[in-house]
């Protein structure tokens, strides 16, 4: 795998079916430290991985089970903001 996970720069890929690709990582602190700098508070945190990793496939591509098995591919955050 070439990108990092502290890579927060936009990755341009290849086009699927004509329309281009830029995928935006983002950290998990990036999406944190955001919802607390706007007042949030943040109640509760899923971040789960459902799956087997797939050792077949080509790591290169822009989504593939070893990714997702490094970094989960959904975050869910409950938030609040005091009123």
């Amino acid at each position: 795998m070439k990108e990092s996970y502290h890579d927060e720069e936009p990755l341009q890929k290849e086009s699927w079916h004509g329309v281009p690709i830029v995928m935006h990582q983002r950290k998990i602190s990036t999406f944190v430290n955001e919802l607390i700098r706007h007042g949030f508070i943040i109640e509760n945190m899923v971040e789960e991985f459902f799956g087997e990793t797939d050792t077949n496939s080509n790591p290169n591509e822009w989504y593939v089970s070893q990714k997702a098995a490094l970094v989960p591919p959904t975050i869910i955050f409950k938030a609040s903001k005091p009123q």
